[in-house]
């Protein structure tokens, strides 16, 4: 999904896992343009602790694009994808075990991904905003796009 909001070519993100003592190689994956249309007019990326896994690494793809704004609260920092084991008595777990990274190297893992600009922390699907029936992130991003 993020290649139709690819403008060129770029590193999006690293990614690790642990193995052992240690870790593997610290892969780049590379995202572009594909399909028949990208859209790169300006994007407001609203973003919420409910903001979890698959919708984390879209917003950790989609963070760095010049033409993208963050607006709302930092993501839940759950990034890994769950490695499954069937241990000895026959019970399983999952153990998350990977560790990404920006394109800068940048790991948010249990930190999340939010605003860089504090005019752009604003609550998006909160309590509070529920309770006072506001949608805060949404105006925000129609504030910002309508500039």
């Amino acid at each position: 999904m993020v290649s139709r909001f690819m403008d060129q070519e770029r590193i999006s993100y690293f990614k690790k896992a642990r193995l052992g003592d240690s870790f593997t190689e610290n892969k780049s994956f590379s995202l572009g343009p594909k399909g028949d249309f990208q859209f790169t007019e300006n994007i407001a990326l609203l973003t919420s602790p409910y903001t979890i896994s698959a919708a984390e690494l879209f917003a950790l793809c989609m963070k760095d694009l010049p033409y993208v704004t963050v607006i709302g609260e930092n993501t839940s920092g759950a990034f890994s994808t769950i490695l499954e084991h069937i241990l000895p008595n026959g019970a399983e777990i999952g153990l998350s075990n990977e560790i990404y990274s920006d394109s800068q190297g940048v790991v948010f893992e249990a930190i999340g991904i939010g605003p860089g600009r504090q005019e752009n922390e604003v609550p998006f699907l909160s309590t509070i905003d529920f309770q006072e029936e506001k949608d805060s992130g949404i105006d925000r991003a129609l504030e910002l796009l309508n500039d």
